[in-house]
């Protein structure tokens, strides 16, 4: 009888520890690689020259040129911007598909596109977005997670690349300008921006991580913690 009662207390216990042991368990965060982002951005341009680069990028002598918005080519963005979401997903950024769109200000912007329709969705998570630096020459990349943001940059030499680049860069400019010229806008300032380091992942991942864990903890604890009182 003994033996049978001092089985039950360990079973018990050993089920305890198990239940404490998943309830301290992290949840899984993914962070996205922005220099994978940016690689596959370059070789969706590439593509798009129909893989071949060629000196002129189509824009002024000293940098990428805007194009206005009623001279950009509606069918031709769209298609970059399907063969940039094929690579992106050839890449396996995330485990969940993902689709991209150009918004008004100029950015591309990559979410989690669940049903696959590169359409954001109310459901679909917004993963990172890309700019164009025209003062510097180079393309920013971000992503937020759990209230941090972390950037990567790639520049470009002026007068190199396919002319694709120069349309792609251009209209993104052309969207910026328009945009951030109607009153109350105010434009992004891209050199107070600080780089991230290359291996911002692991750290990015372990930080996000940890605070999910505890926004969780905060949420199972509610209003059914102990309170002090006077």
């Amino acid at each position: 009888m003994m033996l049978i009662r001092s089985l039950a207390w360990l079973c018990l216990v050993v089920l305890l520890i198990g239940v404490a042991g998943c309830g301290r368990s992290r949840p899984a965060v993914e962070v996205v690689d922005l220099d994978k982002v940016l690689t596959a951005f370059d070789a969706s341009l590439k593509i798009a020259d129909g893989g071949a680069e060629s000196k002129g990028t189509g824009g002024e002598a000293d940098g990428v040129g805007a194009i206005p918005l009623e001279q950009q080519d509606v069918v031709k963005t769209t298609k970059f911007l399907q063969v940039f979401s094929d690579a992106l997903n050839e890449a396996r950024i995330i485990s969940q598909p993902i689709g991209v769109s150009m918004a008004a200000s100029g950015s591309i912007n990559g979410f989690a596109d669940l049903n696959q329709n590169m359409k954001r969705d109310s459901r679909d998570r917004e993963l990172f977005t890309i700019e164009f630096d025209q003062q510097r020459n180079r393309l920013i990349a971000s992503t937020t997670v759990e209230g941090d943001t972390y950037h990567r940059d790639r520049h470009y030499r002026p007068g190199f690349g396919g002319l694709f680049m120069g349309y792609m860069l251009g209209s993104m400019l052309g969207r910026h300008n328009s945009y951030y010229s109607s009153p109350g806008r105010a434009a992004p300032n891209h050199a107070a921006k600080r780089m991230s380091p290359t291996n911002y992942r692991s750290s990015a991942i372990s930080k996000s991580s940890n605070k999910a864990a505890a926004r969780r903890a905060r949420s199972r604890g509610g209003s059914g913690g102990f309170r002090g009182g006077k």
